[in-house]
């Protein structure tokens, strides 16, 4: 793979806040940067030189896309696989539309994993109310997907038998997946990984992560497992990688419960729980992503401290911006996305601490519950 080097430009579809720091890498190595976002307010304008301000189905936004650009990614799953298969005759594309065609379909993403060996949980496809019928009781309970433009919660509802499941299934009236439920002992973890072209892959480190309503609130290095445990999240990431003949950065979430680890789903993009890595590793999976698709050469990332991330959600903005104060005097470093509109569960921006575990735990769970308003202080 030739590579591409500054001022050439580069771009990123979709403008939200994974795109802005896509952008934000590449300008730190001098690339010029454009971003295709029907959005107006999208957050990546502010850190583009071109903004294609146009939906994703415009022939117009094609050709000044395809033509500013040398290379290009993505920030989210659900662009169109007809449209990255279009420009990747024009342009260097990474991802793959094969690849983002996988992962933003939890049918073929469950089908893939399966067939090439990779544990997941008991899961049904549900496509017709004859499905929801047919799906037997010890299946439940469970949780009900849809298999497209389900995330951070939602298009999910858990269902406790058949007579549940047909009634969520006639709400979405869609393809989805039917997971059953682990235990309340279940454990999240991620993994994110980078692969060249050339088939190496590089691993960053793995995370504990906490969810609450189906959408990341707090996730960090520090994560009391033992080794062997480790091992396995970064071998099956790794093989991951490989089995689908992946160019660029991917992550990869698992569950782990009772000794025993699936693969959750997968992410054709650099993720929420990898924010860490832009303060405590030698380079972020924005730098990853920007040096893959350019054709640079990556080595292993090395960990600089461990570190803590709380998410900072449209709840906690209800009565106006927060006071920041007590925080950034604390040691934590603040990013904030540059979104206007704060809705519940929207992700507005997220916090950062880096350092010895014992500071990195005291302060950023104190932050998370406070934030929250948790009780268990």
């Amino acid at each position: 793979m030739s590579v591409i080097f500054p001022p050439a430009a580069v771009g990123v579809l979709g403008g939200g806040q994974l795109g802005r720091f896509f952008l934000q890498s590449a300008r730190r190595q001098g690339y010029r940067t454009v971003v295709w976002d029907p959005d107006p307010m999208c957050p990546a304008r502010m850190d583009s030189d071109v903004h294609i301000c146009l939906p994703y189905d415009s022939s117009d936004a094609f050709k000044e896309f395809s033509n500013l650009c040398k290379a290009a990614t993505i920030e989210f799953e659900n662009v169109p696989s007809l449209l990255l298969s279009s420009l990747s005759s024009k342009l260097r594309v990474s991802p793959s539309a094969n690849a983002v065609e996988i992962c933003s379909n939890r049918i073929l993403e469950k089908s893939f994993l399966k067939s090439n060996g990779f544990p997941v949980v008991d899961y049904c496809e549900i496509s017709s109310e004859e499905d929801c019928r047919l799906v037997p009781s010890s299946m439940f309970p469970a949780i009900l997907k849809t298999a497209r433009m389900g995330y951070d919660g939602r298009g999910q509802f858990t269902v406790l038998d058949s007579s549940a499941l047909l009634e969520a299934w006639l709400s979405l009236g869609v393809e989805c997946v039917l997971e059953k439920r682990l235990s309340s002992e279940m454990i999240e973890f991620s993994v994110v990984t980078g692969r060249l072209d050339s088939g190496q892959v590089v691993l960053f480190p793995v995370t504990r992560n906490l969810h609450r309503g189906g959408i990341l609130c707090y996730s960090s290095t520090i994560c009391n497992i033992d080794n062997d445990v480790t091992d396995q999240l970064c071998h099956i990431a790794s093989l991951i990688a490989q089995r689908l003949y992946y160019v660029g950065v991917l992550s990869i979430e698992f569950f782990y419960d009772r000794s025993k680890l699936y693969v959750n789903e997968m992410a054709p993009r650099p993720h929420n729980t990898g924010h860490y890595t832009m303060d405590a590793m030698s380079y972020s999976q924005f730098d990853c992503q920007q040096k893959i698709l350019c054709g640079l050469e990556v080595f292993q990332p090395r960990k600089l401290n461990d570190a803590a991330m709380v998410n900072l959600l449209g709840d906690g903005f209800s009565n106006g911006v927060p006071d920041w104060s007590s925080l950034l005097n604390s040691g934590g470093r603040l990013y904030i996305y540059g979104k206007y509109d704060a809705r519940p569960g929207r992700k507005m921006g997220h916090v950062t601490w880096s350092g010895v575990p014992e500071y990195i735990l005291d302060a950023s769970i104190e932050f998370y519950r406070d934030f929250y308003n948790l009780e268990d202080r």
